[in-house]
């Protein structure tokens, strides 16, 4: 038995659809343990850039100190070299600071693409879904251009899809960073 381009086709976008459907439903049970965990990863996170600033301010003498108790008595060169020792002291600390800081947001804002996403492929998977319904019934010209459209909107899908589990990982890969970090108080 022959088949037709339009039924090749067709055989194709249901499969790339129910490759869709699997992956969708994999990265629904992905952002079910991210709903459930989302507060506390950013709740360790920001206990992270506490963690930092206070390991920061609890070792430099120039906060510690205040400013003006550390350069009472100072005259102007001893005050510019005693600053330039101690901003260099400094930058390690800050730039430390600085990493957790965009660790945080960057989970944040990981977090809320990730939900974003998942949304956009719910959709996506329906209008497939309809569209290769809507093949069945559709002259030889309009069919191929549906399909074209259907595929499309199939393949944007799983690259959502596939980018979102990777935004997961990279989330729980810095989730495991500051864990180790803190446990290591």
């Amino acid at each position: 038995m022959a088949y037709t381009f339009q039924q090749v086709g067709q055989l194709f976008s249901v499969i790339i659809l129910i490759e869709l459907v699997i992956v969708y439903y994999g990265l629904e049970r992905l952002i079910g343990r991210l709903k459930l965990n989302s507060g506390k990863i950013e709740d360790l996170l920001l206990l992270h850039v506490f963690k930092k600033i206070v390991g920061f301010v609890s070792e430099n003498d120039v906060v510690q100190q205040s400013l003006l108790g550390a350069i009472s008595g100072l005259s102007d060169r001893e005050l510019l070299n005693y600053l330039r020792d101690k901003v260099g002291e400094m930058k390690g600390q800050l730039t430390d600071i600085n990493d957790s800081i965009q660790k945080y947001e960057s989970v944040k804002r990981f977090i809320s693409r990730i939900l974003s996403l998942s949304v956009q492929v719910r959709v996506m998977a329906v209008i497939s879904l309809v569209g290769i319904s809507l093949t069945f019934f559709l002259t030889r010209e309009l069919l191929l251009v549906v399909l074209g459209v259907t595929y499309g909107i199939e393949l944007v899908a799983l690259y959502y899809s596939f980018f979102s589990i990777f935004l997961y990982y990279k989330i729980l890969r810095n989730y495991s960073d500051v864990l180790k970090s803190i446990e290591s108080l």
